[in-house]
Order: structure tokens, then sequence, then C-alpha cells
């Protein structure tokens, strides 16, 4: 038993984590480029943790007296619209894969607008 046909392995006839090409090689779905896309964004962003932690460690007093200037309102706010607009638009893919396009737009345009608002509050 492996991690594709055990208890966890997807059984709603969707996409696995690899799809198993004949002769007993697997291959991991979807395209090349988006997963080029994926792993730089992981790379860049692990650096960007990595030196943000450095420069913490090495700065202290700095990153204080900046964070006692921040409004922690405010950043609640933006993440709960940044989290609230990429549900929105799951939803919206969700409804167009099942031809509910009127949905699917209204999902798509309450994404839009969770962003718009995002924009303005910065």
């Amino acid at each position: 038993m492996d991690m594709f046909t055990g208890p966890v392995a997807s059984t709603s006839g969707g996409p696995a984590a690899r799809e198993w090409i004949p002769g007993g090689r697997s291959r991991v779905p979807g395209e090349l480029g988006v997963w080029v896309l994926i792993g730089g964004e992981l790379l860049i962003f692990g650096l960007v943790f990595i030196v943000f932690g450095y420069e913490r460690a090495q700065q202290v007093e700095i990153f204080r007296t900046a964070q006692s200037t921040m409004n922690l309102a405010y950043g609640a706010v933006d993440t709960a619209l940044l989290l609230t607009g990429s549900v929105f638009v799951a939803w919206g893919v969700i409804a167009v894969r099942d031809d509910r396009l009127r949905w699917g737009a209204r999902m798509f345009g309450a994404a839009i607008a969770c962003g718009l608002v995002f924009v303005v509050s910065k």
C-alpha cells in the first residue's frame, strides 16, 4: 500500500497526486511551466523569510519600534479581504466547472470587489 492507493488516496474519481502511466512510470499532472512558477515562488519567498529573520535578529530594536507603529486592525482587515477574495475565486472556478456561469461571474465579481477594497485600504 502506498500513498496513491492507501486509505487517504482520492476516491472521488478526480485527479490523484500522480497519474500512473503504463510501464510503472508516473507523471505529475499539470503543465511544467506552472510547476516551475510554483517552485520559483517557493524559492523566492523562502529566501525573503530567511533574510527577514536574519535582519530581525541583527536589528531587534528597529523592528520593535516599527512593529509598535503598525495598526493590527488594518492588518486583520487586509488579511480577511485577501482570504475572502481567494475563497470567492475558488467558488467561481467550481461554479464555472459545473456550468453555472452566472453564479461563477458573481463569485469572480465578489473577488474583484475584495481586491479593489484591499487596494483602497492600502
